[in-house]
Order: structure tokens, then sequence, then C-alpha cells
């Protein structure tokens, strides 16, 4: 074997062990070669790559591979030089407190001065009290439940055979939930985007049992309960003087559509009516949202045949 290389006239004279012999001691070769480059290009790739600084933590650095590249600029020498910088004015935002209350917001006070000495003694220095520091925080003091015992009055009819009492009352009245208990879990759904399963833990967690079947009911009964005052809020509506409308596609579960047939999209329909009183000067405003299935001209026009 010559120095340039190895020749097919020295493959040849080599016996069979040996030729076994430098197979192998060139794949160790080419595998040491490989994992020197791959580690050169990793290297040069880390160092045409903008490093990481943290500007609000004072930490080292995060990740191996920066560390790594970091080691390796230590050990070169950069070249120094001098730049002039002319003054300017920076402008920096106001820092607001992050935490505000209303100004009406009540405040409980906590005193932790209940077994406080008058003095007291840390390293052979005696301190003496001058006075209390008082940090305001904000808290929050979870939601009371209490249970309102209604008294509704019952009437019993004259001149039956069988007399049959009747309570004073409508549907809504009797469901086992007051209408604040039914507000709060209907705006916590629909405002606050929480469904009823995640109610029913919360309501669990505080030590209430109301499965989601029973919210559920409660929901659907006052939604029937208030069908009237929406009648009522449309005839307003349309008894305006300018009439706007707009629709949103939604998507929603697979339910049937006015034609019977299967739809997975339907669309929030807004009203939005204006009135100018000219003696008050001021404008009178009431939006309405509907969910319509479809667009069709009867659906988008249903109510406007008295407009």
């Amino acid at each position: 074997m010559n120095k340039q290389g190895l020749t097919k006239a020295d493959l040849l004279s080599k016996k069979p062990g040996e030729l076994a012999d430098l197979v192998i001691s060139l794949a160790s070769i080419i595998r040491q070669k490989d994992a020197e480059i791959e580690t050169l290009k990793e290297l040069q790739r880390l160092r045409t790559a903008e490093r990481y600084v943290p500007s609000t933590e004072q930490m080292g650095y995060l990740f191996e591979e920066l560390e790594l590249l970091d080691s390796v600029l230590r050990n070169e020498v950069s070249e120094t030089l001098e730049v002039t910088v002319s003054a300017h004015t920076k402008q920096v935002r106001k820092r607001l407190n992050a935490c505000t209350a209303p100004s009406d917001t009540p405040v409980v006070d906590v005193y932790h001065d209940k077994d406080a000495e008058p003095t007291i003694t840390i390293d052979g220095i005696i301190y003496d009290r001058i006075g209390d520091k008082i940090i305001d925080k904000l808290a929050v003091i979870p939601r009371k439940y209490v249970v309102e015992r209604n008294h509704y009055p019952q009437y019993r009819a004259r001149q039956v055979e069988m007399p049959k009492i009747i309570i004073g009352l409508n549907k809504a009245a009797n469901i086992g939930g007051s209408p604040s208990l039914v507000a709060n879990t209907i705006v916590s759904k629909f405002d606050d985007h929480l469904p009823l399963y995640r109610q029913e833990e919360i309501f669990r967690r505080e030590g209430i049992f109301l499965s989601r079947q029973k919210l559920a009911n409660w929901d659907i009964t006052y939604y029937e309960q208030l069908l009237p005052f929406a009648s009522f809020f449309k005839r307003q509506l349309y008894d305006s003087n300018l009439i706007s409308k707009n629709e949103t596609k939604v998507q929603v579960l697979n339910v049937k559509g006015p034609d019977g047939k299967p739809s997975k999209s339907g669309f929030m329909y807004i009203t939005i009516g204006e009135t100018y009183n000219p003696d008050t000067r001021r404008t009178k405003t009431l939006v309405m949202l509907d969910y319509i299935q479809g667009r069709s001209k009867n659906i988008l026009f249903e109510d406007m045949d008295n407009y």
C-alpha cells in the first residue's frame, strides 16, 4: 500500500482475514468522522444563530446547546471596538397598579398583632414596638348559599265534592331554585363559558349537590317562562325607525334544520333597532340575537311583514 492510499492490487494481495480487519477499521474511522462532522455543523449553526439572553431574569443559559456555544465563544479572543453613542431621550410608560378595585369595595380588617409583645430581643438587640404596618390586599370571600323559605298563599275550592287545592305560583317558582341562582347559572354558562358539568363540579366542591340535568331543567323552565317577554321585546324593536340586520355563521351540533334535513351549521342573527327622540335628543337602541338555520328569504324577513 502506497502513501496515496490503497490500490486494487494491494487489496488483491491481502488475505481474507486482513481484508475483514481493514473493513472494520475503515468503518470505525468513518463513524468517527461522521460524528465530528455533525458536531462541527451544529457548532456552525449555533455560532450564526442569535444568542438568547434573558432580559428579566438573572440566570445562566437555559439550554445545553447555548451552554456549549458559550464555552466555545469564551475561548475566542474578539477585538474590542469603541463606539460613541449620541445622547437621546427615552420614553418610559408609566407603570400602573395591576391590582385595583372600586372605591366602594368593603374593607375587612385582619389583625395579626394578637400575641405581639411590646418589646422583642433579637441577637441581643432590644426592639420596641412602634406601630402597625398596614398592607392592603385584594381578597375573595366564597359565595354564600342560603335556603330561601318561600311562603305562598294556597286556596281551596268551595262547594265541590273533592276540594282541589291550588297554590298561587307559576311553574318557574316551583322548580326548587331561586331566580338568583338560576340567573347565576345562566350567566356562568353563556357569558363565562362554563358548561353545566363544570358548574356541577364547582357546586360539589362547595358542598352543594346539583346535577347538570337539574341545572339544564332550570334553564329550560325559565326560558319557557321568558318567551312572552322575548315576543314583547321583538315588537318594541320592530317599532324602531331604523333597523339593521346581519348574521354570523357558527358551528353547531348535527341538528335538523327547517327543511327537516340534518345540518351542522347555523347562524347568529343580530337585529339592531334605533329610534331618535327629538324632544330628549337621545337615541334609543335595541339589540336582539336569534339563532337561525339557513339564510332563505322567509327566515331572514319573517318578522318584517308589518314593518
